[in-house]
Formats: C-alpha cells, sequence, structure tokens
C-alpha cells in the first residue's frame, strides 16, 4: 500500500514538473512576461499540495482501518481461546464423570455377584430352612418328635437352643436399617452422579454400601426410605431423586441462590437384590453441605 502511494506521488510530481517545463518553453516561445509565468508555476504546485494533502489524509484513514481491524482480530482470537479452554475443561470433567459411572457400576456389579453367592451357598446348605422376621422357624424333619413340638410350623425358637443350631438356621438378618449422614461436603456434582453419604450411624443387615451410597436390599421386603438434603446456595434449582434401580420414584426439591433443605419420604416393595440410592438429576456442578445436615435412612417395614 505504501509503495503504491509513494508511486502514485512519484508520478504526480514527475507529470508537474514536466507540465512546468512545458509551460516555461511555452512562454519563450509566446514571449510572455515573467510575472505571469510565476502566477502558473504557484498555481500548479498549490494542485500538488493539495492532491499530497488528500493523498497524506487518505493514507492516515487506511491506517486507522488496519488498525481497528487487528484490534477486532485480537479479540476474536482471545474469545476463541476462552472458548477452547472451556471447552477442555468440560471434557474433563465429562472423563471424570464417566470413570466414576464405571468404577460404581462395576462395584454394583461385584455386590450382587457377592450377594447372589451368599444366598445360593445358604440355600445349598440349608434347603428346609427358614427364618422370618419374628425369629421363628419352619423347619421340614422327618422326625415325628419334631414335628409334635412344631405342629404350626412357626413357634419362636426356645431360650436354650443350642447357639450353633441357632446360626446354621439363620439364612437373614433379623433387622435391616441403616442411616447415613454426610459429614463432608460434596461439590461439582455432575448429573446422575451419586449424593455420597460418608458416615453411617446404623447399618444393621449390612445392606448400605458407603463407599457408593447405595443400599442393596437382602430380602424382598416393603421397605420405608427418607432423605433430606442441604443444598448449597448456588445459581439454579436442584432435584435429588430417590432411584429405584435406576428409576426416579420421588424428588427433593431445592430452590436456586439460598441455602435451602429438600426431602422426600416414601414406602416402597423390594425384592432382593433391588438397589436404592440419591442422585443428583437435572444439573450438573451442584453441591450438597456436609456437617450432618444432609442424611438418607431406609428401614424394612415387614417380611412378605
Amino acid at each position: 500500500m505504501k509503495l503504491a502511494i509513494i508511486y502514485f506521488l512519484y508520478v504526480v510530481l514527475f507529470s508537474g514538473i514536466r507540465t512546468q517545463e512545458n509551460i516555461h518553453t511555452s512562454a519563450r516561445i509566446s514571449e510572455t512576461t515573467p510575472e505571469a509565468t510565476s502566477k502558473q508555476d504557484h498555481s500548479h504546485i498549490r494542485k500538488l499540495e493539495e492532491i499530497v494533502e488528500r493523498l497524506q489524509e487518505t493514507l492516515n484513514n487506511q491506517w486507522e482501518i488496519i488498525k481497528s481491524q487487528r484490534e477486532k482480530e485480537k479479540e476474536q482470537s482471545e474469545k476463541y481461546e476462552k472458548l477452547i479452554k472451556l471447552y477442555n475443561i468440560h471434557n474433563e470433567r465429562l472423563k471424570q464423570h464417566e470413570e466414576v459411572l464405571k468404577s460404581q457400576s462395576l462395584t454394583i456389579a461385584i455386590l450382587k455377584s457377592q450377594h447372589a453367592h451368599r444366598y445360593t451357598v445358604d440355600m445349598q446348605t440349608h434347603p428346609n430352612r427358614t427364618l422370618n422376621l419374628n425369629s421363628t422357624v419352619d423347619i421340614k424333619d422327618s422326625s415325628s418328635d419334631q414335628m409334635a413340638a412344631n405342629q404350626d410350623r412357626k413357634k419362636p425358637l426356645p431360650a436354650d437352643i443350642n447357639q450353633g443350631h441357632a446360626k446354621a438356621i439363620r439364612t437373614v438378618p433379623s433387622t435391616i436399617a441403616f442411616t447415613a449422614i454426610k459429614h463432608t461436603a460434596q461439590t461439582d456434582i455432575g448429573i446422575n452422579q451419586n449424593i455420597l453419604f460418608d458416615q453411617v450411624l446404623l447399618n444393621d443387615g449390612g445392606g448400605f454400601h458407603v463407599q457408593h451410597g447405595i443400599f442393596i436390599a437382602p430380602v424382598s421386603d416393603y421397605y420405608l426410605f427418607s432423605t433430606s438434603i442441604l443444598k448449597m446456595p448456588i445459581p439454579n434449582t436442584s432435584h435429588f431423586g430417590l432411584m429405584h434401580n435406576g428409576n426416579v420414584i420421588t424428588f427433593a426439591h431445592s430452590y436456586e441462590n439460598m441455602w435451602d433443605q429438600g426431602s422426600t419420604t416414601v414406602v416402597l416393595k423390594v425384592e432382593a437384590g433391588d438397589e436404592i440410592w440419591i442422585s443428583n438429576r437435572d444439573i450438573a456442578g451442584r453441591a450438597v453441605q456436609g456437617f450432618a445436615y444432609s442424611s438418607f435412612t431406609g428401614v424394612l417395614l415387614r417380611q412378605i
């Protein structure tokens, strides 16, 4: 751009000089007066100065436009870099959540296998012996003495029963109940990520698994489940679902930008091996307060 302008100025000036020489030649030929020649020279010089001024103004305007374009390109480049960083952070979080879900799925599969194996072993060891929640016994024995002593098949166990025999016939726990609270706050919770309750106050029957916040039912029965969750004051409302085998049963709702306690309680018919847990459902980046402000409870109501 600058070279073109310089070349243009050179052509204009050279043309002006040639014009002046022609004027002088014509003046000498026509024998004009020196005063007339001087006026013509000044007129041409003034025109050249005006042309140079206009060219300089155009050059300045073009330079301002170039500077403005460069500034816009710099702003766009900075915005693009920020978007790339946000995209990379989002991908890293997704990978972390995927790893957590894979780990949870593997652990759940292992726990299911362990429960199924335990049940199979118990049934193979004592195929004709069962125990209900009231610690009654149903013994199928060919002995006439035993049948006479247990005509209704559900009499309470004698107080002086042999301890080893009592252990042998107890194939399921007589009491199933758990309560776990959240001692440590949990932040940046992803969608479908489990809410963890890291301090167990009660776990009779061993059905609650603190590592993943999941309760696995030891027996088929009616259960009562309840949860109460204190959400930290972050944007957007929060919906924490009480999950049964991956299906949302009910929600604990909390409002946005405030400390808000959401809770829900249900009674469910649950089969042995079914899973119950609390999960963040709608929006990623949720945060739940600890310090015993959040809890998860379940209890067996009666045997089917």
